[in-house]
């Protein structure tokens, strides 16, 4: 069985068709960044379980384990502003500079209580006996956030000077296996004349929430030369407003749902036979596109199955293999089939006057959970 989590990067550099999905990316980010003098950002978009975090993890790697340049991965956000946050991952960085990681907790301690000083000081200022009228109260509170706007400015040169002592200064060293995959795999690909050291953030999971706070940290304090941010964001979700992301972004990468793949049967293999396996990967192979963890999910269910049945005779095989790919494929059909336990059976047989059967045609044609073209697949189930 294979969980449902981004897979190794052994495991990912070991397979062609992953290596070639991400050559494109790493070429690219490497031309630009040898010439370009200022941040580079790049946008991953994709639906939910298209492979945004596996995508993510290899160019970590890359970067991480390969290159030794200074990354942050944040997919957890713990709820402080975006900055704070970032700043904090950069602080546990192993190979900082120890002068360099203490100028960045200088930077940090004021900023871990900025909003309470802020709420205080205007509610204090807007209460003040020495106001004799709401002109007096926000002639202060302009001049405090005049104030706090220029010690802004300031926090942001700060910033920008810590980002390129990091990028200067990091040593770390390099975990040997997967820097050794790396070496081999990059043989194939052109070497940028003169590399520049580049400091990565990788952002994941940024809910429709935060975006805009994110954003808008990623370019008030990182829009430095040698700093490349990486985002990845579930674009079905924000609808038209991906195209305010994609505003803030030069480069943008779209995953698209993909077909079955190699690496997606290597759980179900040491437990069917070499026919059985064929006869599996010829029926997905004919089914439309799907996004990776839906593959994932399709094929654990399918092994449960199978492992379960313990037959080997053919027709039970086939039959117990259509039976676990339409629960999964086809959930409304699933919830409707509880009430007729013999209903997706008699739908293998092709069993037309048993109960319900009628009713999970038209259950069929109208799931388009997954499948945009729900019927035609279920007849390819079938084939």
């Amino acid at each position: 069985m294979i969980l449902d989590r981004p897979l190794s990067i052994e495991t990912l550099l070991d397979n062609e068709l992953e290596r070639r999905y991400i050559t494109p990316t790493l070429s690219l980010i490497g031309d630009i960044a040898s010439y370009h003098t200022g941040g580079l950002r790049l946008l991953v978009k994709g639906d939910w379980g298209s492979g945004k975090t596996t995508y993510l993890r290899v160019l970590e790697s890359f970067y991480r384990d390969y290159c030794a340049y200074p990354v942050v991965f944040i997919d957890r956000w713990q709820g402080k502003a975006p900055l704070t946050e970032i700043l904090l991952r950069l602080a546990e960085l192993q190979g900082l500079n120890p002068l360099t990681k203490t100028k960045l907790r200088q930077v940090l301690r004021p900023m871990l209580a900025e909003g309470v000083l802020l709420s205080e000081t205007f509610l204090s200022t807007l209460v003040s006996p020495n106001n004799h009228t709401i002109e007096d109260a926000l002639k202060l509170v302009e001049d405090q956030v005049e104030r706090f706007t220029m010690e802004g400015r300031k926090v942001g040169r700060l910033i920008r000077a810590i980002i390129s002592e990091i990028r200067s200064d990091y040593e770390a060293g390099k975990t040997l296996n997967v820097y050794k995959k790396w070496l081999q795999y990059l043989l194939d690909l052109p070497e940028a004349e003169k590399p520049k050291k580049l400091l990565v953030l990788i952002l994941d999971n940024i809910g429709s929430a935060r975006y805009v706070e994110i954003i808008e940290a990623i370019g008030a304090y990182f829009d430095a030369d040698g700093v490349l941010v990486i985002a990845a964001v579930n674009d079905a979700d924000l609808g038209a407003d991906v195209r305010y992301l994609e505003k803030a972004f030069q480069l943008s990468v779209e995953l698209s749902h993909t077909a079955l793949s190699d690496l997606h049967l290597a759980g179900i293999k040491p437990h069917v036979t070499s026919k059985q396996l064929a006869h599996i990967r010829a029926v997905l192979s004919s089914l439309d596109p799907l996004p990776h963890r839906k593959w994932i999910k399709l094929l654990d269910r399918i092994e449960r199955e199978v492992i379960s049945s313990a037959s080997k005779e053919s027709i039970a095989f086939e039959k117990a293999f259509f039976i676990s790919a339409l629960k999964e494929l086809f959930p409304r059909l699933e919830v409707f089939s509880r009430q007729f336990p013999a209903l997706l059976g008699d739908l293998y047989d092709a069993t037309s006057e048993a109960p319900g059967s009628a009713q999970a045609i038209e259950i069929v044609r109208s799931d388009t959970t997954h499948l945009q073209f729900p019927l035609d697949n279920f007849e390819r189930l079938k084939a």
